[in-house]
């Protein structure tokens, strides 16, 4: 099951930050570790690479009160295989000198 360790910024709004906290700690794949001013430590454990993929780049850069994402690392070093074919989200820049 892939791993992935990051850092949160959270917003330094109290209420909206207090919100964040809820709704990260409602997801089962999520471990938070504690808050150290307004940077939050989160693992998340997942069962394919697609559900790792969603959370980070879309479902917890999504939550109010949430302003960045550092991804520190991921560990995919359990799994024997790629669990699926993912696009790539980088654009090829055409070479200008050909």
């Amino acid at each position: 099951m892939p791993i992935s360790a990051l850092v949160l910024t959270m917003t330094l709004d109290d209420e909206q930050r207090e919100a964040a906290l809820v709704e990260l700690e409602r997801n089962p794949f999520n471990t938070l570790g504690n808050l150290v001013s307004n940077q939050l430590p989160l693992v998340i454990e997942t069962s394919t690479v697609a559900e790792g993929i969603e959370l980070v780049r879309d479902v917890i850069p999504s939550i109010p009160g949430v302003d960045f994402v550092h991804v520190i690392s991921i560990d995919f070093s359990d799994m024997s295989s790629r669990d699926e074919k993912l696009q790539s989200r980088r654009k090829r820049i055409s070479d200008p000198m050909r």
